[in-house]
């Protein structure tokens, strides 16, 4: 079915690090029953500095900024336009982090189910090439006043949501909405519990059956999400299925940043050899994003494929990923969420 309830936000930030970087501007459509019952709009004082690339895209300055409310001032209402419904946006993740990370700055635990619109026109149009927000103003023609600016970027979801419900057949929408939230089944000696205190976090993540033996070791950027999707319906593979069916406890060790999370799954995947690592255990290949400058002295990135991490480069390192097709992804979100 499709949600009663849902909240379409947007959030402006700082920059990309839900751990360092502050919410400047949240834009909430609060939706029941088809109809807007609730709407927020406001810039927030981050107390902290704003980068003129961030002034630029937004075009929010400091002055604004200074003059506005923090988000311990606004926190109470924009929760409670959030609670008892689905946070929905735009690579709902970014959003989803950044909100909760700064819920948790005062002690206000947040959770709520997520529906990502990126997500569902990719399941509603895929021979689609492109799914940004930029891409279905053009497609649809949405209106949007000001793009990068929160509440409108919020208002072109809601359009995009009531298109898409006038547009598709109810039967189709349903069943794609359902795909794109499905809930993770989770094995059936695992404590449900266990799950709410995994990291939002960089980190490794060990899987362990009931005999306490090493099942499987993985790395993410946000270990909570990660461990998640190994439980969802629809497996990848029976070798999927069959180790999650055996977890039964999960041990976190947090690290840094995705680095030394790469670097301490390689490590541990060496050492103790879980028993659904195979493929770990064999020589990989790593595609580098890595800071480099041009001839004429502009900085930029290159793709590189390695097999092995030079400690000497690690400083120009900026991400690593499996395949070229996660990386250009990345690199073609990067470049629409900030009009590069």
């Amino acid at each position: 079915m499709i949600p009663a309830r849902m909240t379409f936000i947007d959030v402006e930030t700082t920059g990309m690090s839900p751990q360092h970087d502050r919410v400047i501007e949240v834009g909430i459509l609060r939706v029941e029953d088809g109809e807007v019952v609730a709407q927020y709009n406001k810039l927030l004082n981050p107390e902290t500095f704003i980068h003129p690339s961030i002034q630029s895209l937004t075009g929010i300055s400091p002055l604004e900024l200074e003059r506005a409310p923090t988000f311990e001032q606004e926190k109470d209402e924009i929760y409670e336009l959030l609670q008892d419904s689905v946070f929905v946006a735009h690579n709902v993740r970014f959003d989803y982090a950044f909100l909760k990370g700064e819920f948790s700055r005062f002690q206000m635990p947040f959770t709520a189910k997520q529906l990502c619109t990126a997500r569902l026109s990719r399941a509603l149009f895929p021979s689609e090439r492109k799914h940004g927000l930029s891409a279905l103003i053009e497609r649809f023609g949405f209106t949007c006043t000001h793009r990068h600016r929160a509440f409108d970027d919020a208002h072109v979801l809601w359009q995009f949501f009531q298109k898409i419900h006038a547009d598709i057949k109810p039967e189709l929408l349903t069943e794609a909405v359902t795909r794109v939230m499905k809930r993770p089944a989770l094995p059936p000696h695992l404590d449900p519990e266990l799950l709410k205190t995994l990291p939002e976090s960089p980190g490794v993540y060990e899987f362990y059956d009931r005999d306490r033996t090493l099942l499987y070791v993985g790395k993410a950027i946000d270990v909570r999400a990660r461990v998640l999707s190994h439980f969802t319906n629809d497996y990848s593979s029976t070798k999927e299925l069959s180790m999650s069916r055996q977890v039964s406890d999960i041990k976190v060790i947090p690290t840094a940043g995705e680095l030394g999370a790469l670097v301490r799954e390689s490590y541990l995947v060496k050492t103790k050899q879980p028993i659904y690592n195979r493929q770990l255990r064999r020589m990989r290949k790593l595609i580098l994003l890595k800071k480099t400058t041009t001839t004429e002295g502009f900085d930029t990135v290159e793709l590189e494929t390695v097999t092995d991490i030079n400690a000497h480069d690690l400083v120009k390192i900026m991400g690593m990923f499996k395949s070229k097709k996660q990386a250009t992804t990345f690199l073609e979100f990067i470049c629409e969420k900030y009009n590069l």
